[in-house]
Parts: structure tokens; sequence; C-alpha cells
């Protein structure tokens, strides 16, 4: 990367003729350019993994929480049905004795 001074200074050495007669060689050496990676081919920024992991968190918490409330509500139904059975057959036994 190269950096100059101003727009200007860009401008005048691209119409300088030196800079144009060296333009040939320069679309040449581009064509055998051969290019050797430096760096790997996945570079992981902490930047984007760290919001991943919490937002996979906080779903897996959710996920978590709504599958112990649905545990427990099915506990909850099977004992009110057991119990309601109970006041059920509690009271048929209530009414037989007092039709006897």
């Amino acid at each position: 990367m190269v950096r100059y001074r101003s727009k200007r200074d860009l401008l005048s050495m691209i119409q300088d003729p030196v800079f144009t007669a060296g333009a040939a060689h320069k679309f040449a050496s581009l064509a055998k350019n051969v290019a050797v990676p430096t760096r790997g081919l996945l570079v992981i920024h902490l930047g984007h993994v760290v919001p991943l992991v919490l937002l996979l968190g906080a779903t897996v918490a959710a996920w978590w929480q709504m599958w112990g409330a649905l545990t427990t509500q099915e506990a909850l139904d099977d004992e009110i049905k057991r119990v309601i059975g109970r006041v059920n057959l509690n009271e048929g036994k209530k009414n037989e004795k007092g039709q006897q």
C-alpha cells in the first residue's frame, strides 16, 4: 500500500511520461505474479466469535428453561389428575354411604 501526500501528487505521477512508459512492464509482470498467502484462509476475529457465543448461550438457556417448565408442567398436570381422581373416588364413596 502506498500513501501519497495528496491527490495532486498522485495525479502528477500518473501523468508523468516516465510512469506511462513503464506501464507495459507493469502489466507483463502481473501475468507472472505468484501470490503467496501470509495468513491463514480462515481468520477468526473475537469481535465475531463473542457475540455468536453469547447468542448461542442465550438460546440454550432459553431452551433449557422452556424444557424445564414443560417438564414441570407435565409433572404438575399428572399430579393434579391423580389428586382429582382420588377426590372423585372419595366423593363416590361418600355418595354411596349417603344413599345407603
